[in-house]
């Protein structure tokens, strides 16, 4: 939500993508057999960050998400 805010919004990106790239690493070094299927987890994972710089790249630029041009 906070990088939907407007606010800080690459500080925001930043901060949502640590804990999901830690949680990732911490799942493929950790449990790697628990995972059924890693590869999955992390495309998720990365259209979610990817998401996430994007809205942070378009508040940055003074185009809010939805706003058209």
């Amino acid at each position: 939500m906070w990088v939907l805010s407007g606010r800080w919004p690459y500080a925001a990106a930043a901060v949502q993508t640590a804990p999901i790239g830690v949680f990732n690493l911490g799942g493929l070094l950790v449990s790697p057999a628990a995972l059924d299927e890693p590869g999955r987890m992390l495309t998720a994972n990365l259209a979610i960050v990817a998401l996430a710089w994007a809205v942070a790249g378009r508040h940055a630029a003074g185009h809010p998400a939805g706003a058209r041009r």
